[in-house]
């Protein structure tokens, strides 16, 4: 069960988006869907970028439907907002997905590529990857306002790949939002909040 999509505008969408992204595949599809990203070449996702595309995929990062673009990243870089229809969007943190010069590679040209979670699984398609370079110190200048190479997120920043790869996903996986209904309903009252829909 998810929340219902009317809520989740209400509680995390800016103003000027109309409609939550929502980047699961249908559950009838799922099972052909990944048989057929089986047949293409694979990206592997590191954890972060397992958790960016769950948060992704149900919408919380609305109206992105996918890793940035290079033209996102820049906007959010250096604007902390991202243009869609011609409205500013807040987006202070990039929501990106790295790789390495052989991944680069090996994706150059491809239509579509599958992505794996850390355990090899596939778990989502990325449509007409955007290949771009990883400015890795401008992010973490302009992301935390410091360049320390031990800070924990910069260091991680610094160890992944010299490229980044955006494009829109679908997501053939994550039917686990049950645990996050659960907690919101301990957090938030949704009958109060209903009231005001």
């Amino acid at each position: 069960m998810r929340l219902p999509r009317a809520l989740l505008l209400v509680l995390i969408a800016p103003a000027s988006v109309a409609a939550l992204v929502d980047l699961f595949a249908p559950k009838g599809k799922r099972d052909g869907l990944i048989k057929a990203a089986a047949k293409l070449k694979q990206l592997p996702l590191s954890e972060e970028e397992l958790q960016w595309l769950h948060v992704l995929a149900e919408g919380w990062a609305t109206p992105l439907d996918g890793f940035m673009t290079e033209k996102q990243y820049l906007q959010s870089l250096h604007y902390e907002h991202i243009i869609v229809d011609g409205n500013m969007v807040p987006m202070p943190v990039p929501i990106v997905k790295a790789c390495t010069t052989e991944e680069k590679a090996a994706i150059e040209g491809a239509a579509e590529v599958a992505l794996t979670a850390p355990d090899g699984s596939i778990v989502a398609t990325l449509a007409k990857p955007e290949v771009f370079q990883h400015m890795k110190e401008e992010r973490a200048g302009r992301t935390f306002g410091i360049t320390h190479p031990e800070h924990p997120y910069i260091e991680m920043i610094n160890k992944s790949g010299d490229w980044l790869v955006g494009g829109k996903v679908t997501v053939e996986v994550f039917d686990c939002t049950d645990d996050h209904v659960a907690l919101l309903k301990k957090v938030f009252d949704f009958e109060a909040i209903k009231t005001l829909i």
